[in-house]
C-alpha cells in the first residue's frame, strides 16, 4: 500500500517538473485498472478521458480489494472469449448431464438464460474445466405450464436482469451472495410457486366466469 502511494506521488511530482508524462504510455486497459482500483467509475469514457482521470487521481490510495476484483473480472473475460460453444452443443451437453431431453421452448430459455449470465459475469468457470450457472426460474415447472406463461415469466426476469447488471460489479456480487443464501433456503422457489399459483387461479377464475356468463346467456 505504501509503495503504491509512493509511486503515485512520484508520478505527480514528475508531471509537475515538466518531465515526460508517463500516463501517455499507458494502454487503455491499464488506465481502466488504475481508475477502478481507486474506487472511481467512468462509463462510456474515451481513452483521453480515462488518461486524464487516471492522471488527476494518481495520488489516491489503491483499494486492494478492488484490485483483486478487477483482476478476477479480467481473468473472467479471457475465459469468456476462449469459450467456444454453440446452442446445439450447449443443449446436447445439458441433456447429457441431466439424463433427460428438453423440448425446444425449454432449450431456448436455457440458452438465453445462460448467455445472460455469461455476459454479466455470473458463470463460474471451475478448475476442472466445467462451468456452474443457474437454470431458468421456470425450468422445473415449465412442463406443467403453458408456454406463454413460462415465456412471460422468463422475459420479465431477463428484463429485470438487464437493469440489474448495470450496477457496479462489486455491488452485484454482494446481492448475488444474498440471493444464493435465499435459494439455499428455498425462498425463491417458494415465491415462484406462489406466483404460479396466483396466475393459475386467475386463469381458472377467468375461465369459470366466462363459462358461467355463457350459460346465463344460453338460459336467457
Amino acid at each position: 500500500m505504501k509503495s503504491s502511494l509512493l509511486a503515485s506521488m512520484m508520478l505527480v511530482s514528475a508531471s509537475s517538473r515538466g518531465d515526460a508524462d508517463p500516463f501517455d504510455k499507458y494502454s487503455l486497459p491499464t488506465l481502466k485498472r488504475m481508475i477502478y482500483v481507486r474506487g472511481l467509475w467512468c462509463r462510456d469514457c474515451t481513452e483521453a478521458e480515462y488518461r486524464t482521470m487516471a492522471r488527476e487521481n494518481a495520488a489516491l490510495t489503491i483499494n486492494e480489494a478492488l484490485a483483486e476484483e478487477y483482476d478476477d473480472a479480467m481473468a473472467y473475460e479471457i475465459k469468456k472469449k476462449e469459450l467456444q460453444i454453440t446452442k446445439p452443443e450447449f443443449v446436447q451437453q445439458m441433456n447429457t448431464t441431466a439424463g433427460d431431453s428438453v423440448d425446444e421452448a425449454r432449450a431456448e430459455r436455457m440458452w438465453l438464460h445462460f448467455l445472460a449470465q455469461l455476459d454479466s459475469g455470473a458463470v463460474i468457470f471451475q478448475e476442472n474445466g466445467t462451468m456452474s450457472f443457474s437454470l431458468p426460474v421456470t425450468h422445473l415447472v415449465a412442463p406443467y405450464l403453458p408456454i406463454a406463461v413460462s415465456d412471460a415469466i422468463e422475459s420479465s426476469f431477463l428484463a429485470c436482469r438487464a437493469v440489474y447488471v448495470q450496477l457496479p460489479r462489486r455491488y452485484r456480487r454482494r446481492l448475488e451472495r444474498r440471493l444464493e443464501w435465499t435459494v439455499e433456503l428455498g425462498a425463491v422457489h417458494a415465491l415462484l410457486a406462489c406466483l404460479i399459483t396466483v396466475l393459475l387461479m386467475d386463469v381458472g377464475m377467468g375461465a369459470f366466469l366466462h363459462v358461467k356468463k355463457q350459460k346465463r346467456k344460453d338460459t336467457q
